[in-house]
């Protein structure tokens, strides 16, 4: 075939325009020329029709969108004129260019393709001196067309597009899981399978579209349970809706046509063609431009339309701002892309400029790259989330909005709103870094498509931290609004109070002075600022003599949660010293010193506090005092020790066993969250002053059980000697129904573990004590442990009488579980064996279906895996055992094992009477998953064994395909043509087709490296494969070659094709 684009037959889908024979085209721009048909009914009478009946189905995942259009076999130029709007898909193929509601959404769609006749015209009318160029005249088209419709695919074409929306991002995978499994059911009952939805409502919707019209009396599905029951009856049903022929046979719309070129016509000199075409792999990367622009527009959609954003006024504006230069950009790009496809089709530009533009928009340097335009949003995106969490906090204090508590307004509103009374005292909290200034959005607004990119498009603030992702300036907003609301619902029917949380149009703050002189606001008294720079030398707070005189109980608390600088202590003596005792009636400012301020000298202002005769033992409202929140906050870097503030609390009487309102008192938070080597002092300080060491908390843990829980080290054993000597209660059991032996098998690792064991051992443990899940301690060993001297920990449980068949609630015993999570090579067998010894049963199975030959082949990855299946076997495991996929022992080890010694592994299976024509339920058997799956190395003697042994190699699976398919699917074998080759010989269908209408050869010339691409394709060419058959996306294995390759790369190929 000639590579000329001037003389090509185009073939195009017709994407609901209304083509018919004889339509005249204009291949440049992709649109059809209005008028009259080149020839007339009478003419094409005589044509050829030919009755082609059948039904395509096919899965589009969410994805690339260059894969929706390598599915329609839509050619590169005809993609961008989509892209750019100069082609505008209809009906079923409309979701090529339908955007997302809503950025968190994910769509699938199942195209249904029905062929029913493939009509052509006359011969005679493309033959010499019948028919010529000047004849195109005479309809007075002659200035714009250069191809004529000469064959047209008639059917219907149908999309089921299921679509889901989550929450969170994180749930995007979920999503996409979960429409793939629906898509793949609504394929099979289309393709006739009966199947019944499990009666509960999804959340799935179904948008259908067709290029027929539904009868009245049906209804289009919108759910995925009703597309489920409309598949069903769908194929009677389009078979109905379709147009009929002369003969009344189904004969539907035009869904595929062929486009002649008039230059091939006679007398055609001058005639318009096409001179070049943009090929599908540089169409590829433009589409993935495209799409990464659409993400961005879609994400800023999703934004501005958050009602969050219309109260952050400065984030507000910068969005619009953004939105303003992205659209003039878009604009500007879809123009381009238009003018270049028609100028490089009319031989006006070369496709080196379009490479040049695509080298251009991928440049990470340049402003309106994709990706780095993405990046930014994805900012803007976490600051709103972070905005998004403060606002429902102030929502959970229950703040509304009133004439002196103001919630985000704009700044004209605050100044006329406390202008209508005297504020004596005004409380701001200010977001002022929405404001800050963005160098990127500078950059944006002097970029634009034709300008040279330059240095400082690598704006030196982009790889700088947001605040929103600083945890310590996070924490400390978030105290700031929970004093903020604490401080209003106090002072809410006070008179001359007023506040306001707000988000200032700038990033410049105010300064005392200036706060002073703000008349209209009277900000004459106290003042909250959020700063991103939280050092000790500049406070969020202002604080003014006169708040101190009027609030000192305030003032006070908000110093010490607010002003962490080293002159603290002289401020704070100020302030004791004044009449202030009488508001020490609430939570008070020795809860707030010891969670929040984190310098040396904290002992000393907790002596200050305690000599001034403050409450030791105040709670707050969730029931927490001093001593639990020092155990909670004290972090690793601090230089003062716990031991002693904690020795001086107990010295003033506080209350050591105060418990929340959840039950934990301060000695499970102290073996929560402190890790340091004097750990185990002040564990003995504790149960010196009488702590309950069998208090349990609301989830039934006690001290033993945050021990192991969190603390890891080889002291462990002393904390269980001093928790045994003051008689704690070893059998405790959590809400879980773990006791400490369990906690142990399963958190604790170190050399000492048996020492342990043999203590809890000598306190009389439940050695068979079960979790709710029916787990006891050798489950958990056999599940968790990885100690070199695992065989003695089990030894010591079974000769201390643990049950070794006990069941989980699911049916796994300690062997199964031993097969799916152990991996010392050394070690498992004699576990194994030990196990077999006591009588423990080889054919447990579970629930779900598995027994330890299975587990083994599945989860097992080590040398040493046929040791131990030659153990289970030898003892009567069941070799044809099958799971609930339908696979045995030797289609997991098969689809799942990489080590070198396979051969001698399925060797095993074989010689023990396993099945080796065994198929999973999706049809699959050992040979298609050693082809598809199996090592990269060594796999041919393999399947010579397989073979041997009697497999049937032309099995097909429920897609279609066989082993050869399967091989080809990936290529990924080392000797790929001596495997091709095997299976060749030994007679397997070359020309076999999976579902999708992929022969070998598909496969091979779009996957296959280069390095084994001749050899392979020579092979199945000797072996007679159909060189043209096309897949249902009507795609050819030459145009799969060409999408990857030069046509100069690969000629020696492409002779062969």
């Amino acid at each position: 075939m000639s590579c000329d684009a001037s003389t090509q037959v185009l073939e195009i889908p017709t994407l609901g325009r209304p083509f018919k024979l004889g339509t005249l085209y204009n291949g440049r721009t992709d649109e059809i020329i209005s008028g009259n048909a080149l020839w007339s009914d009478a003419e094409l009478k005589t044509g050829n029709t030919t009755r082609n009946e059948s039904a395509i189905y096919s899965l589009i995942a969410p994805g690339q969108l260059s894969d929706k259009f390598l599915e329609l076999n839509v050619n590169g130029s005809l993609q961008i004129n989509i892209l750019t709007g100069v082609v505008v898909p209809k009906g079923s193929t409309d979701y090529l260019t339908k955007k997302k509601q809503t950025f968190r959404e994910s769509s699938v769609h199942v195209r249904c393709y029905c062929n029913t006749a493939l009509r052509q015209v006359p011969t005679r009318l493309l033959e010499d001196d019948e028919f010529c160029y000047s004849d195109v005249a005479k309809i007075g088209k002659n200035g714009t067309a250069t191809h004529v419709v000469t064959q047209i695919q008639y059917g219907s074409e149908s999309t089921f597009t299921l679509t889901k929306r989550y929450k969170d991002v994180k749930d995007e995978q979920d999503a996409a899981d979960q429409l793939a499994v629906y898509g793949g059911h609504l394929l099979e009952v289309l393709r006739g399978k009966t199947m019944t939805t499990n009666g509960n409502k999804s959340d799935v919707e179904c948008l259908f579209q067709s290029d027929f019209q539904l009868p009245k009396n049906v209804k289009s599905p919108t759910t995925y349970e009703e597309a489920i029951k409309f598949a069903g009856k769908f194929t009677q049903i389009s078979s109905d809706s379709m147009a009929k022929d002369v003969g009344n046979e189904p004969l539907g719309g035009p869904c595929i046509v062929w486009l002649y070129p008039l230059v091939l016509l006679p007398a055609s000199d001058g005639a318009p063609a096409l001179k070049n075409e943009i090929n599908r792999t540089l169409a590829s990367d433009c589409v993935k431009h495209m799409q990464g622009y659409e993400e961005v527009d879609t994400k800023l959609d999703y934004m501005l339309n958050d009602p969050l954003v219309a109260k952050l006024n400065p984030f507000h504006e910068k969005l619009q701002d953004f939105r303003q230069h992205f659209s003039s950009f878009l604009s500007e790009l879809n123009a381009k892309l238009r003018d270049m496809v028609f100028n490089i089709r009319s031989g006006l530009d070369t496709v080196a400029s379009f490479k040049k533009l695509l080298g251009r928009l991928g440049n990470e340097q340049f402003a309106y790259n994709p990706n780095r335009l993405s990046l930014w949003l994805e900012d803007k995106h976490k600051e709103l989330c972070t905005m998004r969490r403060f606002d429902e906090r102030i929502t959970n204090h229950q703040l509304v909005y009133t004439d002196t508590v103001m919630l985000f307004p704009m700044a004209e509103m605050l100044r006329k709103q406390t202008a209508k009374f005297t504020v004596r005292f005004a409380y701001q909290l200010a977001f002022a870094s929405l404001a800050r200034p963005e160098p990127f959005l500078d950059l944006v607004k002097s970029r634009t498509l034709h300008a040279d990119i330059v240095e400082e498009d690598a704006t030196p603030t982009e790889n700088e931290k947001l605040w929103c992702e600083m945890n310590d300036v996070v924490k400390r907003i978030e105290k700031e609004i929970n004093i903020f609301a604490e401080l209003i619902q106090e002072k809410a029917d006070a008179k001359g109070f007023a506040f306001a949380i707000t988000a200032p149009d700038t990033h410049i703050e105010p300064s005392p002075s200036e706060i002073e002189a703000n008349t209209d606001f009277k900000m004459t008294e106290f003042r909250i600022v959020i700063t991103e720079d939280d050092s000790d030398s500049d406070s969020s707070v202002v604080l003014r003599r006169k708040q101190i005189h009027h609030h000192g109980w305030d003032a006070l608390h908000m110093l010490i949660r607010h002003y962490p600088i080293d002159k603290l202590m002289d401020i704070v003596r100020l302030l004791v010293d004044t009449d202030i005792e009488k508001s020490w009636d609430k939570c008070n400012p020795l809860l707030s010193l010891v969670r929040f301020y984190t310098k040396d000298n904290l002992i000393d202002f907790i002596r200050l506090f305690l000599e001034r005769g403050i409450d030791v033992n105040c709670k707050d409202l969730e029931g927490w005092n001093a001593l639990m929140s020092i155990c909670q906050c004290y972090k690793h870097n601090y230089t003062y020790k716990l031991i002693d503030i904690v020795r001086l609390f107990l010295e003033n009487g506080i209350d050591v066993n105060c418990k929340t309102k959840i039950g934990n008192n301060a000695l499970y938070l102290l073996c929560r969250n402190y890790h340091k080597n004097d750990l185990l002092d002040i564990v003995q300080l504790f149960l010196e002053s009488g702590i309950d060491v069998n208090s349990k908390n609301n989830d039934g843990w006690n001290a033993l059980h945050f021990v192991i829980e969190y603390y890891h080290e080889e002291d462990m054993i002393e904390f269980f000697r001093m928790f045994i000597q003051k008689g704690i209660d070893v059998n405790c059991k959590n809400n879980d129904g773990c006791n400490v032996l369990l906690a142990l098998c399963r958190n604790y690792g170190k050399d000492n573990f048996i020492d342990i064991l043999n203590l809890l051992l000598g306190r009389g443990i439940d050695i068979n004590c079960k979790d709710r899940f029916g787990e006891n301690a050798l489950h958990y060993v056999c599940t968790f442990c990885c100690q070199d001297y695992a065989t003695e920990i089990v030894e010591l449980l079974i000769d201390s009488g643990i049950d070794v068949n006990n069941k989980t609630d699911e049916g796994w015993n300690a062997l199964l579980l031993l097969c799916r999570n152990y991996q010392k090579d050394d070690l498992i067998i004699e576990i194994v064996e030990l196990f077999i010894q006591l009588g423990i049963d080889v054919n447990c199975k579970t629930l779900d279906g598995w027994n330890a030959l299975v587990v083994l082949c599945r989860y097992y990855k080590r040398d040493n895996l046929i040791g131990v299946a030659r153990l289970l076997i030898k003892h009567g495991v069941n070799v044809n055992y099958t799971t609930f996929d339908g696979c045995n022992a030797l289609l997991h080890v098969c689809r799942y094992y990489q080590k070198d010694n396979l051969y001698d592994i399925v060797k095993l299976l074989l010689e023990s009477g396993i099945d080796v024509n065994c198929n999973s339920h999706a049809g699959l058997n050992a040979l298609h998953y050693l082809c598809q799956y199996g090592p990269r190395k060594n796999v041919i003697e393999i399947i010579r064994l397989l073979i041997e042994n009697g497999i049937d190699v032309h099995w097909k699976a429920n897609d279609g395909c066989n082993a050869l398919i399967a091989l080809c699917r990936e290529c990924e074998k080392e000797n790929l043509a001596d495997i091709v080759r095997l299976l060749l010989e030994k007679g397997i269908d070359v020309n076999c087709k999976d579902n999708e209408g992929w022969n070998a050869l598909h496969f091979v010339c779009r996957k296959c490296p280069r390095e084994s691409l001749y050899a392979v394709v020579r092979l199945l060419i000797i072996y007679n494969i159909d060189k043209s058959v096309m897949t249902i996306g009507l795609a050819s294995a030459r145009s799969f070659l060409l999408n990857r390759y030069t046509e100069y790369d690969v000629k020696d190929i492409i002779q062969m094709l």
